[in-house]
């Protein structure tokens, strides 16, 4: 299927915001660690993790913004397409 530069461009940032994410999971993970091994105390690390929930959310919701142009840009080539077929006939 051929698709324009667009929707190539929305998939590229949808691509880069998810790889963001799992940087900010792998971030909050490493955290947890540092709290399990005592070297934080539980206050540090329940306002880091809040910090990088906010953050991972927000993320959540660019891609949701993102996907949603996606489906926009796809149903008007697809109706672009139909019309230019029905002129053909």
């Amino acid at each position: 299927m051929v698709t324009s530069w667009k929707i190539r461009k929305i998939n590229r940032d949808i691509a880069k915001l998810e790889v963001k994410i799992e940087g900010f999971e792998a971030k909050l993970m490493e955290i947890k660690e540092h709290k399990e091994k005592g070297d934080i105390t539980k206050a540090k690390f329940q306002k880091a993790k809040m910090n990088i929930s906010t953050k991972i959310r927000a993320l959540n919701a660019a891609i949701a913004r993102k996907k949603k142009a996606r489906q926009t840009f796809e149903k008007k080539l697809k109706e672009k397409r139909e019309a230019q077929e029905e002129e053909e006939l």
